[in-house]
């Protein structure tokens, strides 16, 4: 860890020095080694989930996501937050975080994060790990995207995405 340290020194004329009290700012910086990265994949079947039959195209409600990823950090664990498309105009390509337990019904531990409410710790192991989320039978229709956190104690180092949508039945007058 390093911590930089500067100062603004300027004047009203740009020419010379002033003599009022110079703003300081200090910024901590964590170097992380280049060796060090997540990949996450998943059965394009799993990808879509019908709410009607509460089951994806390989006909289960749990997707399998093999999560790959190289450390060489000191802290190395493993999170995931969930974001749902927003659906204020038709082509929104802005998403929202929002509690795992809307979509996972499988249980995951909160994180202790501060910039992230609803981040949940995935379970550690050896790569590559697999993990099965059993999605929530009353899991609302939309786009969700599954972002995959390399984290070196709070510190998030990769992500990867993985998405999913889930379709709601259409009736038909």
């Amino acid at each position: 860890n390093y911590t930089v340290k500067y100062s603004i020194i300027a004047s009203s004329d740009g020419l010379h020095s002033s003599e009022l009290d110079t703003p300081t700012y200090t910024q901590n910086i964590q170097v992380v080694s280049a060796n060090n990265e997540i990949t996450v994949d998943n059965h394009d079947k799993t990808k879509i989930f019908y709410r009607e039959t509460e089951q994806n195209e390989l006909g289960t409600n749990t997707n399998t996501y093999v999560i790959k990823y190289r450390s060489s950090l000191n802290n190395t664990n493993l999170r995931l937050s969930i974001y749902k498309r927003k659906t204020d105009t038709y082509d929104s390509t802005q998403y929202e975080e929002i509690d795992h337990t809307m979509v996972i019904a499988t249980s995951l531990s909160k994180t202790m994060s501060t910039t992230s409410p609803y981040e949940v710790a995935i379970p550690f192991g050896a790569s590559p790990r697999s993990v099965s989320l059993e999605i929530d039978s009353g899991v609302p229709s939309g786009t969700y995207k599954l972002v995959f956190k390399l984290c070196d104690g709070d510190q998030v180092v990769d992500t990867d995405e993985a998405y999913l949508i889930v379709k709601k039945e259409v009736v038909s007058n």
